[in-house]
This record gives C-alpha cells, structure tokens and sequence, in this order.
C-alpha cells in the first residue's frame, strides 16, 4: 500500500525516528508543514522521543510529525482472524 498526502500514520515502536522524514514527506504533500498529512510516532523509551524531537525541530518537521512516549499492545483483524 502506497502512502498519499492527506494519509495520517502510526509509527509504533519508532525508535530514534529514521523514518520520519521519508514518511512525512510520503502524506504531507508540498513539504513539511503543509499541514496536509501526520505522522505519529509512538516508542516505549523516553531517550528515543526525546531524540525523535530533537531530529523533528532540526529537519522542521512540524506539524506534520510529533511524537509520544507509550506502550501499545494491538490485536489486528485480518480477514476474519484475530492476530496480536
């Protein structure tokens, strides 16, 4: 599945953020904060999030991307069969 600009994407277990610029890029259309697209990024560790904003102010990533410290547990649905 291809990301289009308007998309809005979880990014669980984001770790330092090595992919937020490419997403970004991917659903806010004209270029970071275009205000067309978001990228949320979510990891367990507080040093990660931390690190993620610090790449998010210096690429000006904003609004389009923020970040949170969390814990997600999902169950996916696929088909009819429950996975997680």
């Amino acid at each position: 599945m291809a990301l289009s600009p308007g998309d809005r994407v979880l990014n669980g277990g984001c770790g330092l953020g090595a992919l937020t610029g490419r997403l970004v890029d991917a659903v806010d259309g004209s270029g970071a904060g275009a205000g067309q697209g978001e990228v949320v990024g979510v990891d367990i560790s507080e040093d990660a999030i931390a690190a993620c904003n610090r790449l998010a102010a210096a690429l000006r990533l904003a609004p389009a991307a923020r970040f949170a410290v969390g814990d997600a547990y999902v169950k996916l649905v696929f088909g009819g069969t429950v996975r997680g």
